[in-house]
């Protein structure tokens, strides 16, 4: 996914939560990577590969998608995350 912000993970859960449920903000907890490592097969069956030790490797380079080609497509910028949800 590719947008305007670069956000953490729990920033953007935080985010849609917040304008798409109208919901107030939950609390994150971080998890020191080598107590995550070991649970890693597991989440990522859990997750069907959304948390996988690949992603995690990608999260750990600071990896974030150029918006170049979206920008294209749309023939704009890409909205923040917080913007598309407001969209009339």
């Amino acid at each position: 996914m590719t947008g305007r912000l670069k956000l953490t993970l729990a920033d953007y859960l935080n985010l849609l939560r917040q304008t798409v449920h109208r919901k107030p903000s939950f609390q994150t907890a971080s998890i020191p990577l080598p107590l995550l490592r070991p649970m890693l097969p597991l989440a990522n069956l859990l997750s069907d590969g959304f948390l996988s030790p690949d992603s995690i490797t990608l999260l750990q380079q600071g990896s974030c998608a150029d918006t170049a080609a979206f920008a294209a497509l749309l023939e704009r910028e890409p909205l923040g995350a917080g913007e598309f949800y407001r969209l009339d």
